[in-house]
């Protein structure tokens, strides 16, 4: 993909910086086949918080979109002047009932005509200074969180400039999510079209994007780039230390998830939380661990309803060093987000996945788990503790299974950053 021999610009392009513990996993992955190849190699973030990404990453950063549509946040936005003074204004009309449906969208629009005319610029002079453009991270062909002009949007406006500068774009290992307008798929379908290389995390999605654009299958399926980071080493579980984790997720959250139901969350908290009961009545120590910012918030939830035991404990793994030093005092793990369960088992942690998404029940067939995996909505108490003992009954033979696969993932991870970073 890079021609020359002097050393490259490269710029990684991805929705992360909120705290994801998967997508700060995927960059550093991205960041240090890189650095393998070409040492002094500029890399730049293109991020939704770049300041988490200097510091997470250390390397500059700067924002993806000049726009935020609802639950697609941007840090370090650029506005004018007169931005707050006339979204104070409209904010005042949402109070006014006759005007209340025009408001928020009227709010939109100007948001949009005031924040993006300063990025499109701002993006044009970055592109023109990369040799190669990244598209890396989760949540890449998706309009779950801020719709069609969350990063459907971001995807096409950046492809667009990346074509005019003649600057290659590649898409590695992103898996499908929602797109549920007909604006987000004209978007994604004119971003993917320009990508002069695209790989998929799994065959669904390989099948979907070769619908969407109207054409047979055209990339290979590779695993998700977290796989490329190099084995975690963690010691041996304790005999009959009887340690489970338990990584609760922000699910129908009304506080922050884009579908908001307050009952469903509800319900969901009060099952953990009489899980973490059970457990601890059974001569079983519980920590209560995180992989995203927004679950820290549910993490307290569960601890709080099952009436502050002093054996639950609540981690503090807001980095990847913390994750995986408290993963390496687990025997097994409890999880819903798709990377909270692939970066156990990067551990060699064995996992009871609550999948809240096909993408979940879908890492756990690969990695041979099915058994293992219950769907969020559906679980019982009774019947995932029953679960949680079967997995721990057969922990030494799981271990052995996903060693086995994590070494095949990673050569397959590895194989692809040779083909891309040449």
């Amino acid at each position: 993909m890079i021609t020359h021999d002097k050393d490259p610009v490269i710029g990684l392009l991805s929705p992360c910086g909120w705290g994801n513990l998967g997508d700060a996993a995927i960059q550093d992955a991205v960041i240090a086949a890189i650095r393998s190849r070409w040492p002094n190699a500029k890399i730049v973030g293109f991020t939704s918080n770049p300041r988490d990404t200097q510091e997470r990453h250390g390397v500059p950063a700067y924002p993806l979109s000049g726009y935020a549509p609802p639950t697609y946040g941007i840090g370090g936005r650029m506005l004018p002047r007169t931005a707050g003074p006339i979204d104070r204004a409209l904010q005042r009309l949402q109070g006014v009932p006759l005007l209340r449906s025009v408001a928020l969208p009227l709010r939109l629009m100007c948001d949009f005509l005031q924040s993006e005319p300063l990025h499109w610029a701002l993006a044009l002079r970055w592109v023109r200074q990369l040799d190669l453009l990244i598209v890396s991270g989760g949540g890449q062909l998706d309009d779950f969180w801020g719709r069609a002009w969350g990063h459907p949007y971001v995807l096409w406006k950046w492809s667009f400039l990346a074509r005019r500068t003649h600057t290659p774009v590649v898409m590695l290992s992103v898996g499908l999510g929602t797109l549920r307008t007909r604006l987000a798929r004209v978007f994604v379908r004119g971003a993917l079209s320009r990508m002069t290389y695209r790989s998929y995390r799994d065959e669904r999605t390989r099948t979907e994007v070769a619908r969407l654009l109207g054409q047979a299958h055209d990339g290979p399926v590779a695993p998700d780039l977290a796989f490329g980071l190099e084995p975690v080493r963690c010691r041996p579980p304790r005999l009959n230390a009887g340690v489970v984790g338990i990584s609760p997720m922000a699910y129908c959250d009304p506080r922050v998830w884009p579908i908001k139901d307050g009952a469903v969350y509800q319900r969901y908290v009060e099952r953990l939380a009489s899980l973490v009961v059970r457990l601890i009545d059974t001569g079983r120590r519980v920590v209560l661990f995180s992989t995203d910012t927004c679950d820290r918030l549910v993490m307290d939830d569960v601890w709080a309803a099952a009436g502050c035991p002093v054996l639950a404990r609540r981690a503090n793994t807001t980095t990847l060093p913390a994750l995986f030093g408290e993963l390496a005092q687990l025997d097994v793990v409890l999880a819903s987000r798709l990377h909270g369960v692939i970066l156990a088992h990067l551990a060699e942690c064995p996992v009871v996945a609550l999948s809240y998404d096909w993408k979940v029940a879908q890492h756990m067939a690969e990695m041979g788990q099915t058994e293992y995996c219950v769907e969020i909505d559906a679980f019982d108490v009774p019947a995932l503790a029953v679960v949680l003992e079967r997995l721990e009954d057969r922990s030494d033979a799981v271990r052995a299974t996903l060693r086995q696969r994590l070494g095949d993932y990673r050569s397959r991870v590895q194989r692809q950053f040779e083909e891309t970073l040449q």
